[in-house]
């Protein structure tokens, strides 16, 4: 079992093993979903990020 994402291929919402992401690939994110803190970020429209985790804030 891979964990799996919403990728964009052809124009059309597909899931994708994460481990077959590569850098410039399309990936549908919702609310509540996970990036790892050691990527580069998303471009994105209305994106809120709890930066809790990553710094170490309570």
């Amino acid at each position: 079992m891979s964990v799996r994402t919403r990728g964009i291929s052809d124009g059309k919402p597909t899931e994708v093993a994460v481990i077959k992401v590569l850098p410039g690939d399309l990936v549908a994110l919702a609310a509540g979903d996970l990036i790892p803190p050691d990527k580069p970020g998303p471009e994105a429209h209305d994106l809120f990020v709890k930066q809790a985790l990553p710094t170490g804030e309570p």
